[in-house]
Order: C-alpha cells, then sequence, then structure tokens
C-alpha cells in the first residue's frame, strides 16, 4: 500500500532532480523545474535525465568532490528506482 509521502513522491519532482537539470542546462530552478516535469513525460527525456546523472557523477569523481559524489549516487539510486529505464531505448 502506497503512503501519502509516497504518492507526493510521484508527483512533485525531487530538488536533487530539478538541481541536476539546473546544472547541466544552467537554467534557474524554476525553469530547470518545468523542464524536468516535461522530460520526465516522455522515454527520450527521461533517458537524457538519466545521462544528466551520469555526466554529473562523472564530473563529481574527476574533481575528486567523494562528498558530492556520494550524494549523486544516493539521489541518483533513488531516481533510478522512482523511473527506471527500459529496454526499448
Amino acid at each position: 500500500m502506497l503512503s501519502i509521502t509516497d504518492l507526493l513522491d510521484f508527483i512533485e519532482v525531487d530538488r536533487e532532480t530539478v538541481q541536476i537539470v539546473g546544472d547541466a542546462t544552467g537554467l534557474p530552478d524554476d525553469q530547470a523545474h518545468g523542464l524536468a516535469r516535461e522530460l520526465l513525460k516522455t522515454q527520450q527525456g527521461l533517458y537524457l535525465v538519466h545521462q544528466m546523472f551520469k555526466d554529473q557523477l562523472s564530473k563529481a569523481e574527476q574533481r575528486f568532490d567523494f562528498l558530492r559524489r556520494c550524494q549523486l549516487q544516493r539521489a541518483y539510486s533513488y531516481f533510478s528506482r522512482k523511473y527506471p529505464l527500459t529496454e526499448s531505448l
């Protein structure tokens, strides 16, 4: 059975996803939020957000920013469970 928190998680885009989209595009938070919501509506957009997470993970590793990498890894694990990729891509 889903809780209210689970339902809200599926309705709203989480903060870390908005930040990833904002970092990748250079958009301010309000525009990044809107773009993230639109991207998550399609398989191609979903794939693009997955790639944004992977790119940010790679950049954190290259900068030896292990704290940020751990934060991103936790956020990406959550995102991947919430929005898994399908084999059709």
